[in-house]
């Protein structure tokens, strides 16, 4: 193989150099990017899949906790109270006659 490489020169040794060289790396770099991709989705499933289960599991303690807190409870709806308006305010006032004169000219 040394006896071939020797006989080679240029543009064709600098190609067979570079696809050699291809050739010895390209098993490592799969392997690093095979280790890198797991880390990912372990960290994507793991870690943030955990934080997502910890909201959500809250939010639904939250809506859990309210619904059975009005679980067992008749409801008791009352109507609301509204105070009358006191009598003095509306004495002598006719809301549906106009209260500004009809006599447009200026005096």
């Amino acid at each position: 193989r040394r006896a071939e490489l020797n006989r080679l020169g240029g543009i064709p040794l600098v190609v067979t150099l570079a696809l050699e060289t291809r050739d010895a790396i390209a098993p490592r770099l799969r392997t690093a990017f095979s280790i890198f991709g797991s880390s990912v989705v372990y960290v994507l499933t793991e870690v943030l899949g955990r934080g997502i289960g910890l909201v959500g599991r809250g939010i639904l303690k939250g809506v859990g906790s309210a619904w059975q807190d009005t679980k067992g409870k008749p409801r008791n709806r009352q109507k609301p109270v509204y105070p009358e308006p006191p009598e003095q305010a509306t004495a002598g006032q006719n809301y549906g006659q106009n209260p500004y004169p009809q006599d447009f000219s200026q005096d």
